[in-house]
């Protein structure tokens, strides 16, 4: 599995050999929100860096784990901001990695 930063979005988790997608088949990723409530640590700690990659390695697909701000620093919305940032980020990585000529992931 190899893990790529993306800044302001997360860490890309990508297979390490995925068969190319056809024309009829739909591009997949997963979006991986971790749950809240840690004490410290970030999207890419050693747990939920073993979880993405078990994830990768079972379903042979990519996991964006997102590194969203967190309360109380950051107030609502902008956690809610930072995930539809990342959702956006992936579908157009999806649709730059596998075009399908309709320009929708």
């Amino acid at each position: 599995v190899q893990t790529k930063y993306i800044p302001n979005i997360g860490h890309l988790y990508l297979p390490s050999a995925r068969k190319p997608a056809s024309a009829t088949t739909t591009p997949s990723a997963l979006l991986w929100l971790h749950c809240g409530g840690r004490i410290f640590g970030s999207s890419c700690n050693i747990a939920q860096s073993a979880v993405c990659t078990k994830l990768v390695r079972s379903w042979n697909l990519p996991v964006l784990s997102v590194s969203y701000r967190l309360a109380p620093e950051h107030v609502f919305p902008a956690a809610l901001e930072d995930v539809l940032a990342a959702y956006r980020w992936l579908v157009d990585y999806l649709n730059r990695e596998h075009p399908r000529g309709n320009g929708s992931a």
